[in-house]
């Protein structure tokens, strides 16, 4: 049997088929041939020797931001680098998105979810049906995977967010929230309200740890609530992240104010003000962290040279503030429903270009401290979110399926090797390899195809965000 790329003697797992040994895995023509004990070396066309590593199918990271001004192809090699085979990038939008997927996808799968932006996209944050149901069908068309509703950060009405949730629903697209509302905010009673506005309709919420901050009462009792509102509404598929820092903007508005809502809560949680001044003194104090490219990847600035950063283009910058809680961090990623699966679906990042790319480097130590059985740390971060998004060749190493497949170190979890579509397309943290490939709905899968870009169909029908927990 000849094969185009032989992964040798590596610790295989992969839990759709129950491997869980040291085993050798084959690919040809982009998929895997084979999961098998010594394989025939002298057949392989390119040989990776894994012994002593772990051999995973490719990572699939459910939540990331891939465009970024003037940050080039810069995300995509940070994703690459942690095993990242397969994204979601909940931003976009989606003309930038697939002019980057062409010029920088490196072999990545990844879609977008176009955000709605007031003034770009919307008039205002109270849109009616007819705006919002042209705006959705001409983003569906241009190739976006889905909508993103931005609440925490840019709150629409609650009435406008439900009809964005029904529009969605109606054409069987793909939906997600960072929860809050003009009414709420990026917080548990957000939420819950978000839920709420589902009405039962397919939704997925966005980095559900992120809501048990302790904004409305303790962080035990936020993280019950949080748990307990995806145990009551299976419609609903969510991800969660294993960083501290968050993900936010330190822009100011032309009232002088922080112009993301998460923002100004963060910058009030330590008692700053929500403005410009508030703000440039949390760069300096070390609260907010500005990030940028450095060496090749976005990584934190030391607090002047954020400030500096920041001040010199026009007090605009991407930064973090460490404010998500552990507590909620680890019970969101180990938690089970009654019937024994996870409550939450997948292990995600927030990151691509946010500097917190760390599903396997954190997700490891909670193999190691028993929280979690490696198998179960490969399907929330492989197979859990390849089924989430309906792209059911991935997350596994059935023959047949996507060649996507990465090899860590097992005790850093450090990737060393990822592997996408049978093709080396990162090793020793050098990537490279063509254009990407976009995951879309049937409706956009013309303009995809029209611009260029290899492409991919999700099959939404059968996914989790369609089909929901109770089917």
């Amino acid at each position: 049997m000849r094969m185009d790329l032989l992964i040798r003697k590596g610790h295989v797992v992969d839990p759709l088929n129950g491997v869980d040994k040291v085993a050798d895995v084959a690919m040809s023509n982009g998929k895997v041939t084979a999961v098998a004990d010594n394989l025939d070396v002298t057949q392989a066309a390119e040989v990776i020797d894994a012994s002593g590593k772990l051999v995973t199918p490719g990572v699939v990271d459910s939540h990331v931001h891939l465009t970024r001004p003037d940050s080039g192809g810069v995300p995509y090699n940070m994703l690459l680098r942690r095993g990242v085979t397969t994204t979601l990038d909940m931003r976009g939008g989606i003309d930038q998105f697939l002019k980057e997927m062409k010029e920088y996808g490196h072999g990545l799968t990844a879609g977008s979810l176009h955000a709605l932006v007031v003034g770009t996209d919307l008039a205002s944050n109270d849109a009616g049906r007819d705006e919002i149901s042209a705006v959705i069908d001409k983003l569906l068309e241009q190739g976006a995977f889905g909508i993103k509703i931005m609440g925490g950060h840019y709150p629409f009405t609650p009435k406008t967010t439900a009809i964005i949730m029904d529009e969605c629903a109606k054409r069987k697209a793909y939906v997600a929230i960072h929860a809050g509302s003009t009414e709420t905010g990026s917080n548990i009673k957000g939420m819950e309200e978000a839920a709420q506005l589902a009405d039962g309709r397919p939704l997925h919420i966005a980095h559900v740890n992120a809501y048990c901050r302790g904004q409305v009462e303790n962080v035990l009792k936020e993280t019950e609530r949080m748990l307990t509102c995806l145990e009551k509404n299976p419609n609903i598929t969510s991800e969660s992240y294993l960083s501290v820092m968050n993900g936010t903007s330190a822009n100011i508005d032309a009232e002088g104010l922080a112009a993301s809502h998460v923002t100004r809560t963060c910058l009030k949680r330590r008692g700053y003000s929500q403005d410009k001044a508030g703000m440039g003194q949390a760069i300096l104090d070390g609260w907010a962290s500005i990030y940028a490219t450095i060496g090749g990847e976005m990584d934190f600035l030391p607090p002047e040279e954020g400030y500096a950063y920041w001040e010199k283009r026009g007090y605009l910058a991407n930064c973090s503030f460490p404010v998500n809680n552990p507590v909620a961090m680890l019970a969101a990623a180990t938690a089970t429903r009654a019937d024994g699966s996870f409550t939450v679906d997948g292990i995600s990042t927030d990151g691509g270009a946010i500097p917190r790319n760390v599903i396997f480097e954190n997700g490891i130590r909670l193999v190691q401290t028993k929280y979690l059985t490696l198998k179960d740390l490969v399907a929330k971060s492989t197979l859990y979110p390849a089924r989430m998004l309906g792209l059911f060749n991935k997350g596994h190493l059935s023959p047949g399926a996507d060649g996507d497949v990465a090899v860590f170190c097992p005790m850093t979890g450090k990737a060393l090797y990822t592997i996408t579509n049978g093709k080396v397309r990162m090793a020793a943290g050098v990537c490279g390899g063509g254009p990407g490939t976009v995951a879309t709905s049937p409706v956009g899968e013309n303009a995809v195809a029209k611009a260029g870009i290899p492409l991919t169909v999700a099959d939404l029908d059968k996914s989790t965000f369609m089909r929901g927990h109770d089917k």
